[in-house]
This record gives C-alpha cells, structure tokens and sequence, in this order.
C-alpha cells in the first residue's frame, strides 16, 4: 500500500510539472506538427457511431469521397481516443491521450526497472524516461501520439516478456499479449522495429517459450491491421511519399543529443544547423544514463556476479545502435538496406529507444547503494529535480481556446477540404497523386453530372445513371463494392482523380457499399481466433495448466 501512495504521490509530480497544459479541464489548446490527429479522432469516432468495426476509412476526407486512413494508421491510440470522442471534443480526447501517454511511460518504465533491479531504481528510471527533452518534443512540438504512446507501451512489453517466466498467473500472461498488440498497433514505424527487438529480448532471457507463445498470440491480436497494413500498402502512394523524404537529410550531428542551437516548434530541416526543433535528449539524462553504463562495463570487465547480464548487456547495445543510427556516419547501413529504411523517413526516430537505453541504465548505478534511506533521498531529490528542470520545455505558446481550436481543426470544412491534403500518403493509386493535389485548390464535385443521387450516406450510396457513360463520386479502393442494379462488378476504368467510371444503360441503379476486403476480413478472422484464445485460457484451467507448465 505504500509503494502504491508513493506511485500515486509521484504521478502528481509528473502531472504537476509536466501535464499542467495536457489538463482536460484546462480548455486551452495548442497547435503541433500533427494537427490532423483530432480530425482523425472525429472520423474514427463517426466510424464506431456507425457500427464499423474496425473502422478503415475516413469517410468525409477529401469532400466526402473517402480516404483509406485507418486501414493503415496503426490505430491503437486512435481506439482510445476514438472512444473518448463519443462523448467529448476529440480536442480534449487528444490532450487526455498525451497525459495518459506520459504517464503510462512512467509506469511501464517503472514496472520493467523495478522488476529488475528494485523499486527506488525503477522510480528513477521512469523520471528519467518521461521527463526527457524528446518526450516534450514528441508531445507539444510534433503532436504524435502514435509515437507518445508507443514510448509508452514499449517498456511495459518488454515487462511482461521478461517477467512471463517468473509468473503463474493466467491475467499476468493475457495482459502480456494485450500489451504486446497494442504495441505492434501502436505506430507504423517503430512497432516494426520493436518486433525485432522483442524477438531479441527472448532469446536473451534464460527461459523463452511461454515468451514465445506470448509473441506469437500478441501478433495473432493485431492482425486485423498488420496483415492490411502490409499487405495493401501498395495501393497507395505511401512508400512513394515516404520515399521522397532524403534520410541523409536529417542525420543528427553528435552535439545535437546533448544541446540545440535554439528551443522551437518548426520542423527537422537538411543538415545539423537549419532544424527548427530539438533533438536534445536531456544533459542530466545522459549523464546519468551513461554514468550507468560505465558501472555496468566495469562489472563485466572485471567479471562480477550481476544480475540480468544478457538483458543488460542486450538493452546497452540497443541504446548505442540506436545513436549510431542517427547520425551520418551510419549512412553506409541505410543505403544498404534502403528498400527498408527509406519508410523510416528520419534517422531521429531511433532517439526513442536511445532515450529508453539511457532510462535504464540510469537505476543500474544507483541500484548498487546499498544503504536503503541513503538510496531513497538521493533518488527523490535526483527525480524531483529532473522534473523541475524539464517543466520549463513541457509547454507551447500557440494557445487557443476550445472554440477557436475547433474552428481551425474540426468543422466540416477542415475535415472535409483539408485534412486529407495533409496526410497525402494514404491517396488510392486508382488516381493520379498529381491531378489529385492539383484538386486542392479547386475543390471536388459532391454532385456529378449524368446521375441522380439518390441515397447519399457515408458507408451506403446509391445513384441512378441519366447517361450511359457516368463516374461515381469516390476515390476507389477495394474496400467499396459496386454493383449495377444487382450485378456487383469491379471497376477496371478511372479517372484522373480514382472516381470508377461506369457504363451501362440508362436508368440502371449503382449501389455502393462499405465491405471489408477479403485480405481484411482474413486478418479481422486471425484476430478474433487470438481473442478466443485468451478467452479459453482465461475460462479452462486445463489449458492455462499445459501452457504455464511447458517446459523452458
């Protein structure tokens, strides 16, 4: 009970210097990078009012013709705050997001450090985790919460992988394959990267299969979108998009982990000295994570008995390829795999596991006080200092009020005109990307000539053809199935902007309707079977008996 006051005090903390302006009651807004994120939130939301499930379009983007988004925005964040969205401004499930954000890291950190060492290192290293410099960046500069959240969720999968072996309870292990598809569902990109790491994280513990099997039942909980996501990306612009992004453009230079030219809200500009936002970690995090470092590889060197040796030794080798692959002299490893690394973008995206190396190896010098209260003070003035040292970055000047922040991001006019435009990947490869950017300025016909609207909804439509040649008013992707009077066909024409172009008699109904792919519909059957699983270990302790007793 008073570990738990003690977690509960320094979430306080955490809110007090960190969250004051991610407070939900505090109707004050501000701009980031991600501005689309609440408009996402809206869409996702009219989704679930409309029992789609899982939603994969955003139905209104770009004039209501419809856009793929969630078929390949990994949507973890997105159910949350989609679900909030019912019932508040998807303005204020967004703050909710980013505070809830912060502080899961704060717990899962502690979770996974304390697990390991004890819990006055964890408490440290979950300060050190959540008050970093590039978590403030992640928050109130660049605004994603795919990324807040995956820092969130990925030390608490390491958690659970760790720990499976020493638990017996049946709740312990279906939380681990919860958490490990809400990670692999958390953000296109770094969920990727942590699969690898995962799978390297098991063969470093002594006992590896229920950790396995554990993997293996959270990447069967997120097929519904991984299997999609992967497997239909090529029916957009995404890797073309991505792919004009120069990765060599924005390697970090060395000084920039420890300090910034200047604290600002732009953007990562080509070269060391144009970027107008930071890349700094945090000077006292660093120093602390490295200070951890060094004891950790002069106990190896000198060969003493330590715990969670491999572990270590493995998370220290993530922390210095991490750095490595933001800076330029790591060039060499991205040409070579640069069909992979292209969809990267940015070589600071890495900066996430770095900061998560440095986190832990902050508690492993201090976990080696042996004097207990002598451990607990320095740790409490370490952290509270830490937190009141990043208070001062954990804001952002352009503030709104909710009405005002409502009139740039959630009318009908944004979302319908201008939040596509924004997040062009995800535009079907049935039109011309050119032409369709071109239509940005010039708007796109709701109403189209030579037919007649007669059901106009955003997931059922039905026309009536007053000439034999017509184009229907969406952008085509598979997961709209046509069908003239009760014929259902496969449009094989488009136009420039990937509207189906039709022909058929006069007079004749088109039918439009919302349905799930065959690929979609196989990973939503490959997630349900996941779901049934966890149902049949959690119900038949026979089941739960053979697997908690496999032999490692």
């Amino acid at each position: 009970m008073k570990k738990i006051l003690i977690l509960a005090l320094f979430c306080g903390a955490i809110f007090f210097f960190l969250g004051r302006e991610l407070n939900p009651f505090n109707l004050r807004f501000f701009m980031v990078h991600d501005n689309t994120q609440v408009a996402r939130l809206s869409e996702f939301a009219f989704n679930l009012k409309n029992g789609i499930f899982p939603p994969r379009i955003a139905p209104h983007f770009s004039f209501n013709y419809g856009v793929p988004v969630f078929n390949f925005y990994a949507p973890f964040s997105a159910w949350i705050g989609g679900v909030l969205s019912l019932a508040i401004s998807p303005a204020i499930a967004f703050k909710i997001l980013a505070l809830g954000g912060l502080l899961v890291g704060f717990l899962s950190m502690f979770l996974l450090v304390s697990s390991l060492f004890s819990f006055w290192p964890g408490i440290l290293s979950a300060i050190v985790y959540i008050s970093s410099l590039w978590m403030a960046v992640e928050i109130f500069v660049r605004g994603n919460v795919g990324e807040i959240w995956f820092m969130a969720l990925f030390p608490l999968t390491l958690f659970f992988i760790t720990n499976t072996h020493k638990k017996t309870s049946v709740w312990f292990y279906i939380s681990g394959c919860l958490a490990i598809a809400a990670t692999l569902t958390v953000h296109n990109v770094l969920s990727l990267v942590s699969l690898v790491i995962f799978v390297g994280a098991i063969f470093v513990i002594k006992e590896k299969k229920r950790a396995i099997i554990m993997l293996l039942c959270g990447l069967l909980l997120s097929s519904s979108f991984l299997i999609p996501a992967l497997l239909e990306n090529h029916l957009t612009y995404a890797n073309d998009i991505a792919s004009k992004t120069k990765y060599a453009d924005h390697f970090l230079c060395t000084w920039q982990l420890w300090r910034a030219v200047k604290w600002s809200y732009g953007g990562s500009g080509i070269g060391c000295l144009n970027d107008d936002m930071s890349f700094q970690v945090g000077k006292p995090h660093i120093i602390l994570g490295v200070l951890g470092m060094i004891v950790f590889l002069y106990e190896l060197f000198r060969k003493r008995k330590m715990q969670h040796t491999l572990l270590s030794f493995f998370v220290l080798t993530l922390g210095v390829f991490s750095a490595f692959l933001t800076l330029p002299y790591s060039k060499p490893i991205w040409d070579l795999f640069s069909p992979i690394m292209k969809v990267f973008q940015f070589p600071w995206r890495f900066l996430s596991f770095l900061l998560f190396s440095l986190s832990f190896f902050s508690a492993y010098a201090f976990s080696h006080i042996k004097i207990l209260k002598f451990q607990t003070t320095v740790i409490v003035v370490c952290s509270l200092t830490l937190l009141f040292l990043s208070s001062k970055f954990f804001t952002n000047p352009w503030q709104y009020s909710l009405d005002e922040y409502t009139g740039m991001f959630l009318t009908e006019k944004y979302i319908e005109k201008k939040a596509a435009y924004e997040i062009p990947e995800y535009f079907p490869r049935t039109g011309s990307y050119q032409a369709w950017r071109a239509s940005e300025k010039i708007g796109l016909e709701s109403n189209i000539d030579n037919i007649l609207t007669l059901v106009n909804r955003p997931f059922y439509k039905q026309y009536k053809m007053m000439n034999e040649d017509v184009v229907i008013p969406l952008h085509y992707f598979p997961i709209w199935n046509i069908a003239i009077d009760t014929t259902s066909i496969k449009p094989t024409q488009f136009d420039p902007l990937g509207r189906p172009q039709i022909k058929a008699p006069v007079g004749s109904i088109i039918t439009v309707t919302y349905k799930e792919t065959p690929i979609e519909m196989a990973g939503n059957i490959l997630t349900v079977i996941g779901f049934v699983f966890l149902f049949l270990l959690a119900v038949n302790k026979k089941i739960w008996k053979k697997l908690n007793h496999i032999n490692n």
